[in-house]
């Protein structure tokens, strides 16, 4: 390898010492890439502390640092990691802790040439266990178990796994550290390794005690004596001998047995020095680890934002024992950062008043705030930002660091030490990343506390409107009480309300207004109920009864309901049921309920009750053979309103509140329901009740019997011809047109013949409507004032181009035609003169089949 180019890592003028001792002085060393370069020396030469200042494990006291020409930070270790450079130790006794895999993927950054960016946060332990075997077979090792802590591995196993924990991220500089001691079987493999990194352009810092391999492989050799660089030689123009010589000639002055004693002394003193510096920041480092727990806890358990924060500046000022600790938060309204809470509390701002900063350039928390950024003032008396407070008198440095999420800043962490050069860069790294634990909390306060004011505002709405559904419910049902009335007595001809029978069509209007009444009165009778139970206006009525009664009551009831349908209706009731202890009325309701859907939903096969007792309750079942219910419809089967498929609802009808005040009604009683259901093989709706205790029968004075109101085991009801080829596909159409009698006429003409119909105003959602629906068929009267730009949309609406298309013109139009379209479905139009209800129906058949 020649010296051309730029080196990649030029070292200048490294000096360390370690008390008074000096280890390395005045070092100048460049290392090109595709070199491998042998470090020699005798004992104490500086190799060991020449590596822990390239890997970044020691910080220089002087000199600097270029990579790639530019001037560069390696210390800590992780930022020389993020330029490439990697290091394997001798041994890795202060990661014993920590599992094998744990080690191999500690803190390091994703190299994009051999890392998919699916890396990060995706991956997950068995990935990465996969990828670590695959290093160590790439390297020739053996596997060793990477669950296993690193002090269960042997000597071998943990150097094999420094190695993957380097080389698994291409190094563009990799620093070994006397790596073929515990590897002898494996050299091949490490030399190989070595001359392979070489070949890709990489560099290697050889430190080894071993000449023969020095020669083997290394480029140039750097001789190393007592700190000092004794010189340079290329393999190729050097020999072993000329080493040795060199190595040997460096120390052949004769050391009196006084310099050996004060030599030893200071050794030793340097030793203990860097153990007391190791030991302090082991401790510095342990109490940072517990406050990130003791925030990382509150965090998680507080959702008080005030009470969070003095848990907070406690915490913090309990660990470190600053003289001061605050947090700000920033009001945006005012511009300015307020003080929320601080430790020690004597030093909180005397009568109540807050303590305020503009966000500006005048004071290190408004600058902070402002800039989103941290700043260390280890002299506070040197820093124009400072501001001296009264109530601080012995603050002498300052680190402000900001409380942000992502680019919004919500506030400052301010820490005050009443000494000078407190904090340093890798204190500010820690605070920060508390600092952001801290910011993430008081967002997560804030946003409960906003839901718990949206859930409390909610609560008292939805109260609100129960009481009013009750109310309305009441003046809805005293008039249509009335109109149903009315009408009834009108169609009873025994009560000869008019002196002339009324005419044929008049009977058949009125007999529709009453059904429609009954059907509109059901439907506020459930509001009513609904409204009740969630206003808690519902009394329960317990006692202890015959369930039987209810069910034969029920079935009988069912029975009537199912004339001229050929359905089945089956029991499977116990005899010796023991009594319930429950509210018979709302128990009633509850089976009608079921057994009402189970008639609503099946039009050929069964439906089947049956009631058993299962442990302390008893458990009614009603199954059906009707439609079924899909899985995600079953999800919320019970909750309000909640009313299944679109084409489902229209055909079938219904309020969606049956099923939901059933379910109420069974939980007031401490009972429960459930349903289990297949699409095409019907349901099974399962309730469950009570068994009265004997204290609770014995507060009856008198005892249900059963009451045979329904006796046939099976009813079988065929009163009319039941033709399956007459079943014809159930078709939707939607109707866009507003209110009028031709309208309606259109509706019912449609839904007698088996169309499901649905009404919509002439107005752009009419598209949306078709998009989400997606009916059979959509009928569009273009005559209103929207309609030709409802129509200009429809047309261009691609995704509607198989829908068939029905446009309602004005009289001066075209002739009613198919009208000329790209469209994949028929589009027609109709003249309003010419569309009766025949007619439209006419068009509809046509357009559909």
């Amino acid at each position: 390898m020649n010296k051309t180019g730029q080196p990649f890592l030029e070292a200048i003028k490294l000096c360390k010492r370690y008390g008074g001792v000096e280890a390395l002085r005045d070092l100048d060393l460049d290392i090109y890439p595709g070199e491998i370069i042998g470090v020699v020396g005798d004992t104490d030469s500086g190799k060991s502390t020449l590596l822990s200042l390239i890997s970044g494990i020691l910080k220089p006291d002087t000199g600097r640092f270029y990579v790639r020409g530019k001037r560069a930070r390696l210390s800590p270790s992780y930022r020389a990691a993020r330029l490439g450079i990697r290091v394997v130790h001798q041994d890795i006794n202060i990661a014993e802790h920590m599992s094998a895999l744990g080690y191999i993927f500690a803190g390091q950054t994703p190299n994009t040439q051999r890392f998919l960016p699916r890396w990060i946060g995706w991956w997950n332990d068995q990935h990465l266990q996969e990828y670590a075997e695959k290093e160590f077979v790439r390297l020739g090792f053996e596997v060793p178990p990477l669950d296993c802590p690193l002090n269960d591995l042997t000597s071998i196993q943990r150097q094999m796994v420094a190695f993957v924990h380097a080389t698994i991220w291409t190094p563009d500089l990799l620093l070994l550290d006397e790596p073929i001691n515990a590897l002898e079987t494996y050299k091949p493999n490490i030399l190989r390794l070595i001359r392979e990194t070489r070949d890709r352009g990489g560099s290697v810092l050889l430190v080894t005690q071993n000449l023969d391999d020095v020669f083997l492989i290394a480029d140039r050799i750097l001789i190393l004596n007592a700190g000092l660089k004794i010189t340079e030689r290329r393999t190729a123009e050097t020999t072993v001998e000329e080493v040795v010589s060199l190595i040997l000639g460096s120390v052949e002055e004769k050391l009196t047995p006084a310099v050996w004693a004060l030599s030893n002394y200071f050794e030793v003193r340097r030793q203990a020095e860097e153990l007391d510096r190791l030991n302090n920041a082991l401790k510095q480092r342990a109490v940072q680890l517990q406050a990130h727990a003791e925030v990382a806890r509150s965090v998680t358990s507080i959702l008080d934002r005030n009470e969070l924060l003095t848990q907070i500046v406690q915490i913090i000022h309990q660990r470190f024992g600053y003289y001061h600790t605050g947090i700000f938060l920033v009001n945006s309204e005012t511009g300015e950062v307020v003080l929320r809470s601080s430790a020690p509390q004597n030093f909180e701002p005397p009568d109540s008043k807050e303590v305020r900063l503009k966000l500006n350039n005048k004071s290190l928390v408004g600058w902070c705030a402002l800039h989103g950024e941290a700043r260390l003032a280890n002299n506070v008396s040197l820093d124009p930002l400072y501001n001296y407070e009264s109530r601080l008198p012995d603050t002498r440095s300052e680190l402000v660091l900001p409380l942000r999420i992502g680019r919004h800043i919500v506030g400052v962490l301010d820490l005050q030490s009443d000494q000078v050069n407190t904090f340093d860069e890798d204190d500010a790294l820690v605070m920060q990343s508390l600092a952001d634990q801290l910011a993430i909390a008081i967002r997560n306060a804030d946003l409960f506390d906003a839901a718990e004011a949206a859930r409390d505002q909610a609560d008292k709405a939805n109260r609100l409107k129960s009481v009013f559904l009750s109310n309305m419910s009441h003046e809805l049902r005293t008039p249509l009480s009335a109109i149903i009335g009315l009408t009834q007595a009108m169609l009873d001809p025994s009560l000869k309300i008019y002196p002339t029978a009324l005419p044929p069509e008049y009977q058949q209007d009125l007999h529709t207004i009453s059904k429609s009444g009954e059907h509109l009165l059901i439907l506020i009778n459930d509001i009513l109920d609904l409204s009740k139970i969630e206003a808690g206006q519902i009394k329960l009525n317990q006692s202890a009864f015959d369930l039987r009664a209810i069910l034969y009551e029920a079935l009988f009831t069912t029975q009537a309901l199912l004339h001229g349908r050929p359905v089945e209706l089956e029991r499977d009731i116990s005899t010796n049921l023991p009594l319930v202890w429950a509210d018979s009325v709302c128990l009633r309701q509850v089976v009608l309920n079921l057994l009402s859907n189970a008639v609503k939903f099946t039009e050929r096969g069964s439906i089947h009750v049956r009631a058993s007792v299962v442990e302390n309750e008893i458990v009614v079942c009603v199954a059906d053979t009707g439609v079924g219910i899909p899985d995600h419809v079953r999800q919320n089967i019970f909750d309000r309103f909640h009313r299944g498929d679109l084409m489902v609802s229209r055909k079938y009808g219904g309020s969606g509140l049956g099923l939901s005040i059933s379910k109420q009604l069974v939980d007031l009683q401490r009972g429960r329901i459930w349903v289990e259901s297949e699409v095409g093989a019907g349901s099974k709706f399962y309730f469950s009740v009570p068994i009265a205790t004997p204290q609770q029968r014995a507060l009856n004075t008198t005892t249900s019997t059963e009451t045979p109101l329904y006796t046939a085991q099976r009813s079988v009801i065929f009163d009319s011809p039941y033709d399956e080829s007459a079943k014809v596909k159930t078709r939707f159409v939607l109707l866009a047109c507003n209110a009028s009698a031709n309208t309606l006429a259109w509706q019912q003409t449609l839904e007698r013949e088996g169309y499901v119909v649905e009404m919509a105003a002439v107005n752009k959602l009419v598209v949306e409507m078709a998009d989400l629906m997606l009916p059979d068929l959509l009928v569009l009267d273009s005559t209103e004032v929207q309609g030709p730009e409802v129509q200009r949309l429809l047309i261009e609406n691609t995704a509607l181009a198989h829908i068939p298309l029905i446009i309602i013109t004005s009289a001066a139009a075209d002739s009613d035609s198919p009208a000329d379209s790209t469209r994949q479905a028929p589009l027609f139009n109709l003249k309003k003169e010419n569309a009766s209800p025949q007619e439209m129906l006419r068009l509809i058949h046509s357009c559909l089949s």
